[in-house]
């Protein structure tokens, strides 16, 4: 489903607008910013009144818009605000400059800008949050705060209108990760529970050559499958093709799915890299081990970034260095993959003091590409935690999908690694986290107070408990 945001300009008949052109640059600029990311700008004639603002409502409430951005293109009166009042879409006031710095003031909307926000915060009955806009379409600041705003909405839509599959439980004696589907539920998420008995029988159904189209799609995503079994290939893309399936026949934004023991009990493979490509082929993340909390935060960081994040374990701290190692045993995400050095291979822990073990795939051995990342995690205790960071040149780290992320980032002021993990220990943050490259913290916490999910704030190290 498309973001659809509203678009209205507000002026009035004594102020220059329309022979400034003001609302059609807006307009335009506006709509040429949406169409890059996906947004569809829906738009009302101006208005001048509460009147024209009634009839704009009745509009934009039949559109079903996602979010309503109010232009005042000049002097605007402020009962058109207070049509507002119980709106219920998140909103928006834009205001913009004069185009000279003297003589008669033509436009005087910076002041309509500061009148319709504090009217929102200290006339309505109950305040809303507004973020204010200001400039026009060609100019830098304008179209960063925009841009935030269309991505934190794309967040918001998902968390509004997406599906998590579930399948199976969670790991055994992982009791951290069990969460909490009634309030997650409350958000708009809704929820669809299978069993691996469910999925085999989905499995039986699978046909050669579709097996055969998904062998060729796993070996393709890797430049060494030397050390793959040709066993766990064939099983790997019946279970990629089943995954595919069952997403599209309940429409699942994103996956909670059990990988172990289940899927070695029911078909002898480590499903790390099904689960992967099923990221790159359908758009849809799988949090392993049945973590839901990670699914959610996959779904989010997904949609705002507009790339492929994965889920990890915070594997080694080097508080020197400022530098973590985040790894997992074999699920990755192919915009962290980097162009050469990918591998496919046998899970490198399973049974492993076993000398007679049976050598299962699938997963993936690679060091992630040097990029700019975002840390993330929607925890159990309904707050979102994020850190912005980069992923540093190193290919060293465990046998699995690896990355060493430093030069830390928090609300735009540069955190220590002890003040993070401060943080996710102080606030029993679950033991997955989620890496999506981009820095979209910004997008994030915009998309967290337009859902009303609460926010983590970075807390600084101390010595005590």
């Amino acid at each position: 489903m498309k973001v659809k945001v509203g678009f209205l300009a507000c002026h009035s008949e004594n102020y220059f607008a329309m022979e400034n052109n003001v609302i059609e640059h807006c307009l335009q600029g506006v709509m040429e910013l949406a169409n890059t990311m996906d947004v569809e700008i829906v738009s009302y004639p101006p208005i001048m009144d509460a009147g024209g603002a009634k009839k704009a409502k009745e509009f934009f409430e039949k559109e079903e818009i996602s979010y309503l951005l109010l232009l005042n293109a000049a002097f605007s009166t402020g009962d058109i605000m207070m049509e507002f009042e119980n709106w219920k879409t998140p909103l928006g006031v834009w205001a913009v400059p004069d185009g000279k710095d003297e003589g008669d003031i033509e436009l005087n909307a910076t002041v309509c800008g500061n009148m319709y926000i504090s009217i929102a915060q200290r006339t309505f009955q109950t305040p809303k949050k507004v973020k204010w806009f200001y400039g026009y379409p060609e100019q830098e600041q304008l179209k960063k705060r925009l841009t935030v705003t269309f991505q934190a909405l794309r967040g918001l839509q998902v968390i509004r209108h997406g599906t998590i599959g579930v399948l199976g439980e969670i790991a055994p004696t992982f009791f951290n990760l069990a969460n909490n589907e009634q309030y997650a539920s409350s958000l708009g998420l809704s929820f669809i529970h299978l069993t691996m008995e469910d999925f085999m029988r989905e499995a039986k159904k699978v046909k050669k050559e579709e097996i055969l189209n998904m062998k060729e799609e796993i070996l393709a995503s890797a430049q060494d499958c030397t050390k793959l079994p040709q066993k766990s290939l064939e099983a790997g893309a019946k279970v990629l093709v089943t995954m595919i399936k069952l997403t599209e026949q309940y429409n699942v934004s994103a996956w909670a799915a059990s990988c172990w023991p289940d899927f070695q009990d029911y078909f002898s493979i480590v499903p790390c890299v099904p689960f992967t490509l099923l990221a790159k082929i359908k758009g849809v993340p799988v949090a392993c081990e049945g973590d839901i909390g990670g699914a959610i935060s996959l779904l989010i960081a997904g949609a705002i970034a507009e790339k492929n994040p994965t889920l990890m374990d915070l594997a080694g701290l080097n508080f020197e260095k400022n530098q973590m190692l985040l790894w997992h045993c074999g699920i990755g995400s192919v915009d962290l993959q980097p162009e050469t050095g990918v591998s496919i291979i046998p899970h490198p822990m399973l049974d492993r003091r076993n000398p007679e073990r049976e050598y299962m795939g699938l997963t993936y051995d690679y060091a992630f590409r040097e990029t700019p990342v975002t840390i993330l995690r929607y925890s159990n205790n309904e707050k979102i935690f994020a850190v912005e960071g980069k992923v540093y040149a190193n290919q060293k780290g465990y046998t699995g999908t690896r990355g060493y992320i430093t030069d830390f980032f928090s609300r735009k002021h540069p955190v220590f690694l002890e003040d993070i993990i401060e943080t996710l220990m102080s606030q029993g943050v679950e033991h997955h986290l989620i890496v999506v490259p981009g820095n979209i913290e910004e997008a994030l916490h915009e998309c967290a107070v337009l859902s009303g999910i609460a926010w983590m704030n970075m807390e600084t190290y101390s010595n005590g408990l």
